[in-house]
């Protein structure tokens, strides 16, 4: 894999088809291949609509945060 890509860790390579889109096959005789519709072999121009997107972050619950509310200054008061 490092002949070609950047990545030398299988995870890490998996990882980063995520993020541009490749969608894996569960099923029939590719399975364990991924695929994006914009990779295409001949199809270069295809490419160019492929686009990274970024990680995803966990949805924070409201009970852990800290609402804000007048009168809560964080603990700033004790650094005037």
């Amino acid at each position: 894999m490092p002949k070609y890509f950047k990545h030398s860790k299988f995870t890490s390579f998996t990882r980063k088809l995520n993020r541009w889109g490749f969608t894996r096959i569960t099923r029939g005789p590719e399975t364990g291949a991924y695929y994006h519709e914009f990779f295409q072999k001949d199809k270069l121009r295809l490419c160019m609509q492929m686009s990274c997107h970024s990680a995803k972050l966990t949805p924070v619950s409201p009970s852990s945060e800290k609402a804000i509310l007048p009168g809560n200054n964080f603990g700033f008061e004790a650094m005037s």
